[in-house]
This record gives C-alpha cells, sequence and structure tokens, in this order.
C-alpha cells in the first residue's frame, strides 16, 4: 500500500508545475479521511527509495576542474552518457568520470595512478 502511495505522490510530483504543498496536503487528507495515517511513515520510505533510484540511473559526469566540464560533456556524449552539466568533484586529480546507470567510465588523473600502483606492486 505505501508503495502504490509513493509512487502516486512521485508521478505527481514530477509533472512540470506541480505545487508540492497542494499534493501533500491533499495527501495528508486524504490518508486521515480513510484513517490511514498510520501509513504516513512507509510512504515517506518509499517515496525516498524510488528518489534514490531514479536518482541513480540519470546521467552523471564529474570533472576535477570546472573549466573541464564543456570537453568532458562533449566526451561523455560521444561515448553514450548524455548528462546535462558537470559537478566538480575534488577528489579527482584531473580528467573526468561518467555515471549512468550501472555504466561508469573513468578517464581521471585518480584511476589512472590507481591503475599504475596496482601494476607496480603485482608485477
Amino acid at each position: 500500500m505505501e508503495k502504490a502511495y509513493a509512487q502516486a505522490l512521485q508521478s505527481l510530483l514530477s509533472k512540470e508545475g506541480a505545487d508540492e504543498k497542494r499534493i501533500m496536503d491533499q495527501l495528508f487528507a486524504q490518508l486521515k479521511a480513510t484513517g490511514r495515517m498510520k501509513l504516513l511513515p512507509g510512504i515517506a520510505r518509499e517515496l525516498k527509495k524510488a528518489q534514490m533510484y531514479a536518482r541513480s540511473e540519470e546521467a552523471l559526469v564529474e570533472v576535477a576542474h570546472k573549466d573541464e566540464s564543456h570537453a568532458a560533456l562533449a566526451a561523455a556524449a560521444k561515448l553514450g552518457i548524455e548528462a546535462k552539466h558537470a559537478e566538480v568533484n575534488p577528489s579527482l586529480i584531473r580528467g573526468w568520470r561518467a555515471r549512468q546507470g550501472s555504466t561508469l567510465i573513468d578517464h581521471s588523473g585518480k584511476r589512472a595512478l590507481v591503475d599504475l600502483y596496482r601494476r607496480i606492486t603485482t608485477a
């Protein structure tokens, strides 16, 4: 039951121009009228899970420096990962990393150093 409410909420909230306060007020009124207020914590939990899943499926491009954003987005697009913008990740030394779903493309200096370390220590 909680999952059905969460899916309906996510669908309503994802529409363009959705009034979040009005939607939530209507949900509370519906739950109260039907005597199902105890479902609210479960609905919140399911909604959070659904949002995390949706976020994990979105394309994400991380760059070491802001000035590398345009080139990283273009390179990721050529490899099939279309992201709207790039986020700066200070843990990357240089380069970029793109992720969409379970696909990860790593062209970062951090990855190159880890690969170099592995080759040296296993030889």
